[in-house]
C-alpha cells in the first residue's frame, strides 16, 4: 500500500518519473515478485489497483487508468457481500468516469456514473461527494453546454443536493 500511495503522491507533486518507478515497484509487490512487509502496510488487490488508476489519471494516462480501475471493480464485484468494500468500489468507479471524461467519451462517463448514483443516502460519504464535484468541474467547457456534458453535471448536482443534510429553520 505504501508504494501505491507514494506513487500517487509523486504523480500529484509533478514527479512523473518517480511516480512511474513507484507504480512499477507497487505492481511487483502486489504480484509477489518483491517481498512486502504485509500486515497494516498492505492492501487488497482492488484497493491497490484503485490507487494505481488514480495515479495514472494524474499522469494523464486515462487508458491505463481505466484498465486498472476496471480490474479493481471486477475483483471487488467478485467478492462476497461480507468482504466487498463498496466505498472503495464506488470511488474506483469514479476513476472510470474521470478516464472517460479525459478521453472525451462522455457517453461512457455517464454509463460508468450510473451505478454510483444509486448509492443509498446513508452511504454518501464526503470523499464520494467531493470526487463527484471534481468530476463535474473536469468536464471540458466544449462539452458543458449541451447534451451529455450538461446532463452529467446536472445529475451530479442533483445527487449532491439531495445528499446534503436538510435543516429546519
Amino acid at each position: 500500500m505504501l508504494a501505491s500511495t507514494l506513487a500517487l503522491d509523486y504523480a500529484r507533486f509533478g514527479r512523473p518519473a518517480d511516480a512511474h518507478a513507484m507504480l512499477y515497484h507497487a505492481q511487483e509487490v502486489q504480484s509477489g515478485e518483491t517481498s512486502s512487509p504485509g500486515g497494516p502496510l498492505s492492501c487488497a488487490p482492488e484497493r491497490a489497483l484503485s490507487y494505481w488508476a488514480d495515479a495514472y489519471l494524474v499522469l494523464s494516462d486515462p487508458g491505463r487508468a481505466m484498465e486498472m480501475a476496471d480490474r479493481s471493480v471486477e475483483i471487488s464485484q467478485g467478492k462476497s457481500e461480507r468482504t466487498r468494500n463498496l466505498g472503495t468500489e464506488r470511488m474506483t468507479m469514479l476513476h472510470v468516469v474521470r478516464a472517460h471524461i479525459d478521453t472525451g467519451a462522455l457517453d461512457g462517463a455517464a454509463e460508468a456514473l450510473a451505478p454510483v448514483l444509486e448509492t443509498p443516502l446513508e452511504a454518501r460519504a464526503t470523499p464520494l461527494l467531493l470526487q463527484l464535484g471534481q468530476i463535474a468541474s473536469r468536464i471540458p467547457a466544449a462539452f458543458q453546454g449541451g447534451g451529455e456534458g450538461r446532463a452529467i453535471r446536472e445529475t451530479i448536482s442533483a445527487f449532491s443536493d439531495e445528499s446534503r443534510p436538510h435543516t429546519e429553520r
